[in-house]
Formats: C-alpha cells, sequence, structure tokens
C-alpha cells in the first residue's frame, strides 16, 4: 500500500502498510532491531475501506479499521526509523518490492502529532479544512483525484507532491463512500486500569505514562470506594506522599485501638499492626523502606468506623 522501507526484511528501518486482495492488512514498523507487526481485516474486493494508525512514542502505535482500533502495542521498543527511503506509494521504499497491489487510493494523510480516535472518525469523510483540530500538523494531503499526468498533489501547506512512475488507471468516477463506525464511547482494555484508580479515587499523576481514559465520573474529594463511615479529610492525613522510608498517620477516632494495614493495589495485604491511644488521637509513623516503589492503599478501621487513604512509595 504505501511506505519507506526495504521490506525484504520487517527489522529493516521504516514502516510500510502493506494488504493482498483477500487478505489482510497489516502494518510493519522497525528501527533496525526492533520490530512492531499490527494485523487488521481483510482487504475485499470493490470495497472501499479506511485504514489509520497513530503513533505515540511514549505510548501505543493504534491500528484503526473503519474508524475502529483492531489492535495496538506498545511504542517504547522502537528506535530510529529513518530509512533513507523515499515514502512510496503500491510499493516498498525501494520501489523495486515483486508484489504490487491492485488497489485505488484516495484521501492520504500523513499529520507529525498522533490524532486521537475521536478526531480520526470524525474527518475520515471530510475534506481536510484549516478547522482541523490538528492542521498545524498535517504534512501531507493527497486528494488522489487527478485524471491524468504524472504528479500526486499535496493539498497542504508544505507541497510535497509525489511523482507518479508507470502508467496507473485513472477513474474519476469512482465513488468515495464507505462507512466509519463511531466507538469511541466503548470502553477499551487500556481504559481498565485509569477507571479502577478513578473509582479507587487515586489520584494519577501524568508521569506515569497511564494509557487509556477514565470512563466514570470523576471522584470527588473524601469520597470513599466501599460503603464505610465516611470522615473529613481532615480526621486522616498521610505525610509525607509521596514517601520513601516512612509514612506519617495523624487520626482522629472515637476508638482508642484501630489496625493500620498496608495494602497494594492488587488488593493483597503487605503489612498490619494495631495502634493505640488513650484519646482518639493518633500520631504514628510506619516504616516503608521494604516495599517496592508503587502505590497502596492505608486502612485505619476501629469498631466504630474506618479509612482509607492512598500513598506512593517512591
Amino acid at each position: 500500500m504505501i511506505g519507506n522501507k526495504n521490506w525484504a526484511n520487517g527489522k529493516n528501518k521504516g514502516i510500510i502498510f502493506s494488504g493482498y486482495t483477500g487478505q489482510n492488512f497489516k502494518m510493519n514498523i522497525g528501527d533496525g532491531t526492533n520490530r512492531i507487526d499490527l494485523v487488521g481485516g481483510k482487504v475485499e474486493t470493490n470495497k472501499w475501506k479506511h485504514i489509520a494508525a497513530s503513533f505515540d512514542r511514549d505510548g501505543l502505535v493504534t491500528l484503526y479499521e473503519d474508524g475502529v482500533p483492531v489492535t495496538f502495542a506498545k511504542m517504547n521498543t522502537i528506535g530510529n526509523i529513518d530509512s533513507g527511503l523515499p515514502l512510496t506509494l503500491n510499493q516498498d521504499g525501494t520501489n523495486t518490492y515483486g508484489i504490487n497491489l491492485a488497489a485505488s487510493y484516495k484521501d492520504i494523510r500523513i499529520w507529525k502529532s498522533a490524532l486521537p480516535g475521536n478526531v480520526i472518525v470524525n474527518w475520515a469523510n471530510q475534506e481536510i479544512t484549516s478547522s482541523h483540530p490538528y492542521y498545524a500538523q498535517l504534512l501531507s494531503n493527497w486528494k488522489c483525484n487527478e485524471t491524468s499526468g504524472n504528479t500526486l498533489t499535496d493539498s497542504s501547506s508544505n507541497a510535497n507532491n509525489m511523482t507518479i512512475t508507470g502508467s496507473p488507471a485513472y477513474n474519476d468516477n469512482t465513488t468515495g463512500n464507505f462507512k466509519i463506525y463511531d466507538y469511541t464511547s466503548t470502553t477499551r482494555e487500556t481504559d481498565h486500569f485509569p477507571t479502577v484508580l478513578n473509582w479507587l479515587c487515586i489520584p494519577v499523576s501524568s508521569s506515569w505514562g497511564i494509557d487509556g481514559v477514565n470512563r466514570i465520573p470523576e471522584c470527588s474529594n473524601g469520597s470513599l470506594a466501599t460503603k464505610e463511615a465516611q470522615k473529613t479529610v481532615d480526621d486522616f492525613k498521610v505525610y509525607p506522599n509521596p514517601a520513601s522510608t516512612q509514612i506519617g498517620i495523624l487520626y482522629k477516632s472515637l476508638d482508642k485501638e484501630v489496625k493500620a494495614e498496608i495494602i497494594d493495589t492488587k488488593g493483597s495485604l503487605i503489612s498490619s499492626r494495631n495502634l493505640k491511644s488513650s484519646n482518639g488521637l493518633f500520631d504514628e509513623k510506619i516504616n516503608i523502606e521494604n516495599i517496592p516503589a508503587g502505590v497502596y492503599f492505608i486502612r485505619l478501621s476501629g469498631t466504630k468506623n474506618s479509612q482509607t487513604k492512598t500513598f506512593v512509595k517512591k
């Protein structure tokens, strides 16, 4: 379909989209050592198919088919993909690959930013204009609406025109209608983790690099994930947070004795100890030096009420 690599080996530097009639289309990207191979749906005769991929260097490469994400992979293993070969339509970058795909092309677009899924869906059947939210990141836009000549004109402002070789068939009466399915509101596998963290009222830092989006209403301050007696935020403090060697606890309770439990995100009990106070005011230090870095819960429970907070071991 399109690529800029020598496809004799999938590990070679560059990227390529490929397909054979009646078989699955594929995307391959390599840096000379590592490679990623994603497989989409079948290429059907006389049917348009919208194919897209987004590449986030700090996250995922996601392959879309007719607006639907079909598969993804982590991008962190892929380094420099500059092959030194030209981007070539209907061939690999060498322009000598032994098999050509008998296919029609239209609206080929390249961006210098990873477009969100909803933007890909909303603009799949539209011409690109300056109102596009990522218009400034548009590198090339080949509409493929020429009826003759040896040039595919780039409709972006960058004038990255393609030179046509050989004698392709032109058909200005080809229909451009195809279906795009909008599943952007459907939960994806990558959405599970941030959704669970929000349900547990765990604040998420952007530095964690978590993919996916939260799919439930945002947790409000002071809310608990379980049906327990809820007290004001000032009744229970954990400090410092994040912490490296120990955490301090300030807690006011009607109980004179409470159990302090540290639990990991899998629900496993890490440590437990009983705390006593003659007046219900607890000011304690708990050693966390020997537990791995990560997010944890600290739960204080007595006979009258209980409280849970999160902390980060760094």
